[in-house]
């Protein structure tokens, strides 16, 4: 099942996300919505969505608005786009569990259009030669 997870520019997410096991590798792109586009990681998740969301959520900060670090603008915002009601479910009650010092931000949202990025943003950071740090580890 594809879930597509947005946590500020997709380059530090996609590196984070692509460093978990048994994940197949993710795509970089961007998901159109009435409001416009926002850069997400395409994530195909054959395991425990539970465990994929909780480590979303420590990867980046979902309390804030639209921003993530200096990156800010509607593009880089904290958004889950899901594509089946198990997933809506899911990630509910995950962001409700969230211990944070303000409230979660992050809106949950059924997918739309999703555009791939161009293989040149495909896995930048690792191109580059830079690995991010997993939280936890």
């Amino acid at each position: 099942m594809e879930i597509y997870l947005g946590g500020g520019c997709f380059w530090g997410l996609q590196n984070r996300l692509d460093q978990l096991e048994g994940l197949p590798p993710t795509v970089a792109g961007y998901m159109m919505d009435a409001q416009g586009w926002v850069e997400v990681v395409k994530v195909v998740c054959e395991g425990e969505l539970e465990t994929l969301l909780n480590h979303y959520f420590a990867c980046h900060d979902p309390t804030s608005f639209n921003r993530q670090g200096m990156d800010t603008g509607y593009c880089y915002r904290s958004v889950i786009y899901v594509t089946e009601a198990s997933q809506l479910e899911t990630a509910h009650r995950i962001k409700a569990g969230l211990k944070t010092k303000r409230p979660p931000l992050t809106d949950i949202l059924e997918a739309t259009e999703f555009v791939e990025a161009p293989e040149t943003a495909q896995r930048r950071y690792e191109k580059m030669g830079m690995v991010l740090k997993l939280p936890g580890k």
